[in-house]
């Protein structure tokens, strides 16, 4: 039975990281490492992971580094740095695992890995969306998102990503590849799918297979795909300006980082964003869309369309 690494970055998580750390306890897949990374918290958090240490050492092991407080993105980096397991996933600290989130997770890898061997791969799951106190919101995160998990080109997943980093288990050619990233990525998640739709393969299971928490607190949000219609996102449009320069300079951090290993047609399509970037307002946006750069639905993309980048 392969060892697979679980990555998990904890910051002031005390309120339910005993629900999730105990979710992991319970899992059908039993050959499992918990490698956690604290980015300085100051509640109890560390307290908690030193207890689980102390109760099951086999299984948590706590990674300490001189970087303190760095964000969510780069801990999660320095976590995959770390692992020398073939098969890794990422874990948030506030959600709770269906018991069979990794058995399955991993099932669907081997076969993949069949259709596609050697290759960097990377296989993510729907959620269930849930309130802080577990009641459910929506049994389908991608319905509620509306989150089609087929689009994973290049040109689509440079300026949406559609993989929820709790969700994700990645193969040893992608770990490979991935572990040094540059300052300039959005989100750990983000720069793994832009990795696996270049060099490899991305593929999916339709059952969610973890309760991810809907709370004051946690690091990415999910509001309800539309709603409010085209008012909510046409207030966010200034927001929207600053999201696509981070989405810029992380497309530049990923060409200098992998240009010289891409494939020619994915290298083109890089080069084609990064060009439209300097084309007047009505041009880029004609321009994005004949290309193929769009999102999910029509509300993000009319959205995109009258923003001021």
């Amino acid at each position: 039975m392969k060892q697979i690494d679980i990555l998990l970055s904890v910051f002031n998580g005390e309120k339910h990281l005993v629900e999730l750390l105990n979710s992991l306890l319970e899992q059908t897949y039993s050959n499992l490492r918990v490698l956690i990374r604290d980015d300085s918290s100051t509640d109890n958090s560390l307290s908690i992971i030193n207890k689980y240490i102390s109760d099951f050492p086999d299984i948590f092991q706590l990674f300490s580094d001189s970087f303190k407080n760095i964000g969510t993105a780069k801990s999660f980096m320095c976590l995959l740095k770390q692992t020398d397991s073939n098969y890794v996933m990422f874990c948030d600290q506030d959600d709770i695992w269906k018991n069979n989130k990794v058995e399955i997770t991993f099932d669907k890898m081997k076969t993949t890995e069949k259709v596609y061997p050697s290759l960097p791969i990377l296989i993510h799951t729907d959620l269930e969306l849930v309130n802080s106190e577990l009641e459910s919101i929506n049994s389908s995160f991608w319905k509620y998102q509306n989150i089609n998990p087929n689009r994973t080109k290049l040109n689509q997943v440079i300026v949406q990503n559609i993989v929820t980093g709790c969700t994700m288990m990645i193969n040893e050619p992608l770990i490979n590849i991935a572990y040094a990233a540059p300052d300039e990525i959005v989100m750990h998640d983000w720069w793994l799918t832009l990795i696996a739709s270049t060099f490899g393969e991305i593929d999916y299971i339709t059952e969610n297979t973890i309760y991810y928490r809907q709370h004051e607190l946690n690091q990415i949000g999910a509001k309800r795909y539309g709603e409010g219609k085209f008012i909510r996102p046409f207030n966010r449009l200034k927001n929207r300006k600053v999201e696509n320069n981070y989405i810029k300079k992380q497309v530049m951090a990923f060409k200098q980082r992998y240009e010289d290993d891409m494939p020619l047609e994915k290298k083109e399509i890089i080069d084609k964003f990064l060009e439209i970037n300097n084309y007047g307002l009505i041009q880029k946006r004609c321009a994005y869309f004949i290309n193929g750069y769009k999102k999910n639905g029509i509300v993000r993309n009319v959205a995109d369309i009258i923003s001021p980048i």
